[in-house]
């Protein structure tokens, strides 16, 4: 993690320092259930309003998604990116990405999220082949936004995973360079 860049890339889009920060990646429509994770950040706010939320992606939700957060007055506390090719920044400065999905398949935004640390608030429609077993997928029973909240509590209590962790947990699944080369 390069700090100079990081703080460059907070400074160019406004997003301040020293608060909890919040992510949603992928299409904004259909499936993914965007709205949901809105509304759960919007709650999020009401208990702590040192928390921004980052939405990278696109689709025919954005609109709807834009007036939400003009009309609950959540413009400075809400980036929305578009498609970008900043993921990799936004997962650095994250600390939970929010996966509400009515169902998804391998993931490769949640899969970056736990090689970066990030942890991982998803529905059940998000399959458990997609935890890579570090302790940062946690999974969701409900569309409750009380039970998603509970969840965030909870994950927040527990202790920072390592880089290493998460490289011997890549190792266990198999998910590792030297695993891939030699399945293939």
């Amino acid at each position: 993690v390069n700090i100079e860049e990081i703080d460059e890339f907070m400074f160019q889009y406004s997003i301040p320092k020293n608060i909890e920060i919040y992510c949603f990646i992928g299409y904004l429509g259909g499936e993914k259930n965007p709205m949901f994770a809105l509304k759960i950040f919007e709650e999020i706010l009401r208990d702590n309003s040192n928390s921004f939320l980052l939405i990278a992606g696109d689709g025919p939700d954005s609109l709807q998604l834009e007036e939400y957060i003009k009309r609950n007055q959540m413009e400075n506390k809400v980036k929305m990116f578009g498609n970008t090719d900043k993921v990799r920044e936004i997962l650095q400065i994250s600390q939970t990405l929010l996966m509400p999905s009515f169902s998804e398949g391998m993931s490769m935004a949640l899969l970056e999220a736990q090689i970066s640390g990030v942890n991982c608030i998803v529905s059940k429609g998000v399959p458990k082949t997609n935890d890579i077993k570090a302790g940062l997928f946690h999974q969701c029973s409900t569309l409750s936004v009380e039970n998603w909240i509970d969840m965030i509590k909870e994950v927040k209590k527990n202790d920072e995973i390592s880089q290493m962790e998460i490289i011997k947990s890549l190792e266990m699944i198999e998910y590792n360079k030297e695993s891939v080369v030699k399945k293939y």
